[in-house]
């Protein structure tokens, strides 16, 4: 390998040109793969979280959440804690109300899923409240 300073000054320079080319392209290349790489996960990514938001009510018995538009088309699936699958849909519009007063008391699961990938899941809590019963 050439070392520049054993060379005639006027090669010297046309060296350290040529070299400090070849780091420009290489460093080119890798600003290039990185860009593709990150894009590439980005565009792999699920969607995230803040994609759905929880709506606060009233009602105790209504769990309310808010879906950007990129979550149109996905599922929302409430699960008991036994297991049972309550109820499951396709979520086409931004706002979901989800009415629990007619189904056993327990935990509930409320998973939201985006191309078969879960985005969000929520817990609600259905408890039998004494002071309902003995009036």
């Amino acid at each position: 390998m050439l070392e520049s300073e054993h060379l005639p000054a006027g090669m010297a320079m046309a060296y350290n040109h040529v070299k400090q080319n070849r780091i420009m392209k290489t460093l080119s290349k890798i600003l290039t793969v990185s860009l593709v790489l990150i894009s590439a996960t980005l565009m792999a990514a699920p969607a995230h979280s803040d994609s759905v938001s929880v709506v606060e009510t009233n009602k105790k018995t209504l769990f309310v959440f808010k879906i950007n538009d990129d979550m149109k088309g996905g599922e929302v699936t409430v699960i008991h804690s036994s297991g049972e699958v309550v109820t499951s849909m396709e979520m086409n519009k931004k706002k979901i109300v989800i009415d629990f007063c007619d189904v056993k008391f327990g935990t509930y699961t409320i998973k939201v899923m985006k191309n078969g990938k879960e985005v969000e899941s929520f817990t609600y809590n259905k408890e039998l409240i004494i002071s309902q019963v003995i009036r």
